[in-house]
């Protein structure tokens, strides 16, 4: 530990302009008007800043960096300073800022690596002059100082990296850590989300694609693709819904009369607010209803405010272009992910693999209009049905012929 022999002081007057900030682990001075309202009501400083002498008239802060900072801004040109020497000048700052305002968490970052840098807390070589600070493991020292864990640092480190790695990308994450009190787990969490998402990019860019004769993609509009009438054993489909879009259903609805079998099934999702609308604008373009099927969530519940509901099943309305004279099957499935690779990148499969299987024989044709990623595609294609996708988006296109043809390599390993 310092000593009172290591640290000498001595109380005067000088110009902030003099003052050198150097390099400081504090970033965010945070709000600093009550700071200065209470300066200028005492007209005076009750702690006076601590600063190191570099020459003659320059001088380094050692700590007082808000209060500084505030005495300039409500127009002071002196501020009143004790001088000490420390061994080690930023560790005066820790000890300064640890018992005051909260360090941020990339500021938290820049002291464990300046911590393990420096070797503070070192077990000195036979030898060697004895180190002044604290001796121990540079995890204990960092979580002494922060009061933070060794665990949820080296997340913050993760975090702080891969913002510096690639600012674009991840610096809104170091944005959210510096908040107060923010949540480094779930930043954490989203670290790993968004890192997972660039890792499957660049595998798919590997992906040569090979799709056999019975699966077709377009990339258009799904009111533009040219389909042939009476054609299509059923239709499955998750259309975007979100901003409450039911004439997307009665479009769909119009497309589904034409090129439907007769006893062809249309399957599409949801959201619960919009039944009643989407009910009622398909059944007027000829469709018949036939069932709702709920498809219960396998994850944490979402929460709709609105109506103060924790949702956990998303409906699956189920239209017949005249009568149904299939199989029988249930009317409720949960959704869960399957398999290993693939289903990191696509959404489950277990709902279109069971209806599919069910609902359509070998050969017969499944088609989604608004393909997405291409999960149905998936299903159709692994049960020997001939596929028809269309979505709009170029990016959903690309990736969705690529996951097919990993959907088709995996049913062949």
């Amino acid at each position: 530990m310092l000593t009172l022999t290591q640290i000498k002081k001595k109380q005067f007057k000088v110009k902030i302009s003099d003052v050198i900030i150097g390099k400081r682990f504090r970033k965010d001075l945070g709000d600093l008007k009550s700071l200065e309202k209470s300066i200028e009501e005492l007209n005076c400083l009750l702690h006076p800043v601590v600063i190191e002498q570099l020459s003659k008239s320059k001088w380094k802060l050692v700590a007082g960096r808000r209060r500084l900072q505030a005495c300039k801004n409500i127009g002071w040109t002196t501020i009143p300073a004790t001088m000490t020497k420390l061994p080690m000048l930023q560790m005066g700052e820790l000890h300064e800022n640890s018992s005051r305002k909260d360090f941020t968490g990339s500021e938290i970052v820049a002291i464990s690596e300046y911590i393990a840098k420096n070797r503070i807390g070192h077990r000195p070589k036979k030898g060697e002059e004895g180190s002044p600070l604290p001796k121990g493991k540079t995890r204990d020292l960092v979580q002494d100082i922060t009061k933070i864990s060794h665990n949820t640092v080296t997340k913050m480190k993760e975090i702080v990296a891969a913002a510096m790695a690639n600012p674009k990308k991840y610096g809104s994450l170091v944005i959210e850590l510096d908040k107060p009190k923010s949540n480094v787990k779930k930043i954490y969490a989203e670290l790993k989300k968004l890192q997972k998402i660039e890792t499957r990019k660049e595998t798919l860019k590997k992906i040569q694609t090979k799709l056999p004769k019975s699966v077709q993609l377009f990339n258009c509009d799904f009111k533009d693709n040219k389909i042939l009438a009476n054609t299509i054993s059923l239709i499955f489909t998750d259309p975007d819904y979100t901003n409450y879009n039911v004439q997307v259903y009665a479009d769909l609805a119009k497309q589904a009369m034409k090129i439907l079998k007769d006893g062809g099934s249309l399957l599409c999702y949801v959201g619960q607010y919009l039944i009643p609308d989407v009910l009622n604008a398909i059944q007027k373009e000829g469709l018949t209803y036939h069932w709702i099927i709920p498809v219960i969530h396998s994850g944490p519940s979402a929460l709709m405010f609105s109506k103060k509901i924790m949702v956990g099943y998303k409906p699956l309305l189920w239209f017949v272009k005249g009568k149904y004279d299939r199989g029988h099957v249930k009317d409720v499935i949960k959704s869960e992910f399957q398999g290993k690779e693939l289903h990191e990148w696509a959404q489950s499969t277990i709902e279109s693999d069971y209806y599919i299987q069910h609902m359509t024989e070998e050969n017969e044709i499944v088609y989604d209009p608004f393909m997405g990623q291409g999960t149905f595609g998936i299903s159709a294609a692994k049960l020997n049905r001939q596929f028809i996708g269309c979505d709009i988006n170029p990016e959903h296109y690309t990736t969705a012929k690529k996951l097919i043809t990993i959907g088709l390599k995996e049913k062949k390993s």
